[in-house]
């Protein structure tokens, strides 16, 4: 972590506020978050007196009025947060009016629902009948049923499936049977409720749309998941393959898709110009493009999440600070935190931005090392580098989390990435084209056969030996460390200085000591 890091403004926001949301989820401050208030109020008047506020030596002060003030804002956030998960068990049923938060999705003997009632979230689980098959986000009903708080369930694995939902910010788990729900007629609805129920109609049109193109089950779960960001479709088969080969991103719709829709309207805006007027005027429409495709695919986290970094960094296009791109990446993630510090803990959120941050940092010296005048080489050697990047990025993250490492990576990625482009390019243009004035089917060919072809080439990426190695767990430590490993050697090759070579070995002899 270089100089540059730390002299970006919004890091040095995310840095104390994202501590703070760690120590209260950790250790819970209570009370004595109010006196972290208190000592940032006395920095900051002092930071405001002629003596201390003029000195160039007491510039500390303001920094540490700063740090104290967003360690603070992020622990009392986060303070807010766990509020909301609290919830006291009780043997008596109870009546609720509760709010659909999405479709219900479907499990081998329920359906699941995420509901709100009030300021509290719960998951709910229904028998599988027509009238439960028939509930969408938005609507409402009435239940009468105990909410208890979540508990793990005894299991081979040891997710720990109570504290993920507590993170996630539900604060009760209850099965209702098929006589204590009914659905009612759903009350006059705020803003909020509009936008995300016009977002959900539109994207279950368009998945409608999309089965009338694409022939095969498989081809459509596949189309669904990757442009609208429904994987309901998507049987354990087609999961199975994607995750071995490490392709799993490309089935949720998140940076990746947004960054190549980005691409797409960035070449076709292009007749703009170059003047900075132009350019200014091309990014506005790119960030109401962006926001358009996340409307469709019914403004999900994930596409929510992405979508907001990209508008971060289409701003910075505008306001000419492109540079600073470290600084646009860490105030998108400083606003979707302000917003709910619980997504500190969703792991999707952590991938995408150790991988872009990854991207950012490394892939520039990554590239740098051979230089292609040949465009096809080029490109090849630009997508090596970048998932060399992403994939150091997120390499021990992923290895805390899921104990496993897709070693042909670089292959998959050398065949998702363009492929990706070329699908969601297919599908982009062909549904367009359909909801304009529809083609005969056979015009559908490429879309189809392009679809096709992805899904064999993962499954037979799948079937390559040693394709994907199971690895043990880690504990926080050893993450930690192995992140240590990474910015010291970084640091090594790219300062080329040996102080960093150093530190790495003074390191691996602490955590072997450590375990010893």
């Amino acid at each position: 972590m270089n100089a540059g890091i730390l002299n970006s403004p919004f890091f040095r926001l995310l840095l104390p506020f994202a501590i703070g949301i760690l120590v209260q989820h950790n250790i819970g401050l209570k009370g004595i978050v109010f006196y972290f208030f208190a000592l940032s109020l006395v920095l900051f008047l002092l930071s405001l007196s002629s003596n201390i506020g003029k000195s160039f030596n007491f510039r500390w002060v303001f920094g540490l009025f700063v740090f104290v003030f967003c360690f603070a804002a992020g622990a009392k956030l986060t303070e807010r947060s766990q509020y909301l998960t609290e919830w006291s068990d009780s043997s008596i049923e109870q009546t609720y009016r509760l709010r659909l938060l999405d479709n219900p999705l479907e499990k081998p003997r329920s359906l699941q629902a995420k509901v709100a009632w009030r300021e509290k979230k719960f998951v709910l689980y229904f028998p599988k009948d027509s009238l439960s098959q028939s509930l969408l986000l938005g609507d409402e009903i009435v239940v009468r049923t105990i909410f208890r708080k979540p508990q793990n369930q005894p299991s081979v694995n040891s997710f720990d499936y109570a504290s993920y939902l507590q993170r996630q910010g539900y604060a009760g788990v209850s099965y209702v049977s098929a006589k204590k729900w009914e659905k009612v007629a759903s009350s006059k609805s705020s803003f909020y409720w509009s936008i995300r129920v016009a977002a959900n109609r539109s994207r279950l049109f368009l998945l409608d749309r999309l089965q009338e193109i694409i022939e095969g089950e498989k081809s459509f779960a596949v189309a669904g998941a990757m442009l609208l960001g429904y994987k309901v479709n998507l049987d354990e088969d087609l999961r199975r393959s994607f995750s071995a080969t490490g392709a799993s991103h490309v089935l949720a719709v998140s940076g990746l898709h947004t960054g190549i829709l980005y691409s797409i309207c960035f070449y076709l805006l292009s007749f703009f110009g170059s003047g900075r007027l132009a350019q200014s005027f091309r990014q506005i429409i790119l960030i109401i493009l962006l926001w358009g495709f996340a409307f469709v695919t019914g403004l999900s986290p994930s596409v929510v999440r992405a979508t907001t970094m990209l508008t971060f960094v289409a701003l910075a296009f505008v306001l000419r600070e492109r540079k600073q791109i470290v600084n646009t990446i860490a105030a998108s993630a400083f606003i979707m935190l302000l917003y709910n510090p619980m997504y500190l803990f969703d792991v999707g959120f952590q991938l995408s931005y150790l991988a872009v941050f990854a991207i950012v940092r490394l892939n520039p010296y990554l590239s740098s090392l051979f230089v292609f005048r040949a465009s096809l080489p080029r490109y090849i050697w630009s997508l090596l580098t970048v998932s060399t990047a992403a994939q150091l990025g997120t390499l021990p993250l992923s290895i805390y989390y899921f104990q496993q490492f897709p070693v042909i990576f670089l292959a998959t990625n050398l065949f998702v990435l363009p492929m990706a482009f070329i699908l969601l390019f297919l599908l982009l243009l062909s549904l367009l084209l359909w909801l304009i004035f529809p083609l005969p089917l056979w015009a559908m060919y490429p879309l189809n056969f392009s679809l096709e072809f992805f899904i064999r080439g993962l499954e037979f990426l799948e079937r390559v030996p040693y394709s994907n190695v199971s690895l043990p767990s880690i504990d926080i430590l050893s993450l930690l460390c192995f992140y240590l490993y990474i910015i010291l050697l970084a640091q090594t090759l790219i300062k080329k200085r040996a102080i960093y070579f150093y530190l790495c070995v003074l390191l691996v002899l602490f955590q072997v000591i450590y375990y010893l």
